[in-house]
């Protein structure tokens, strides 16, 4: 029980990390980005590159162990291998 809070704590943390390193990022390399941030009133390349952050917020929590431990192995399809075994 306290390894899955940990890893959902760890996960959350982790996505809170991306975020705001993104963020300060954006702020800081695009000027344009960061006028209209708190207005929220984004261009559309804009809104594409804040997608691809969210994209890439999802994909790496999943990577680590601790996060991990909360997600159990999913289960198997085994339609296929029925399948398999009906031609047999």
């Amino acid at each position: 029980m306290a390894r899955d809070i940990l890893g959902v704590i760890a996960g959350l943390a982790v996505w809170i990390a991306i975020a705001g390193v993104a963020g300060v990022t954006m702020r800081s390399a695009w000027p344009d980005y960061a006028s209209v941030a708190d207005a929220m009133t984004f261009t559309l390349p804009m809104m594409f590159a804040r997608l691809a952050i969210g994209a890439l917020d999802r994909r790496i929590p999943p990577k680590l162990p601790a996060y991990n431990s909360v997600h159990h192995a999913p289960v198997r399809d085994c339609t296929l291998s029925r399948s398999v075994h009906r031609l047999r």
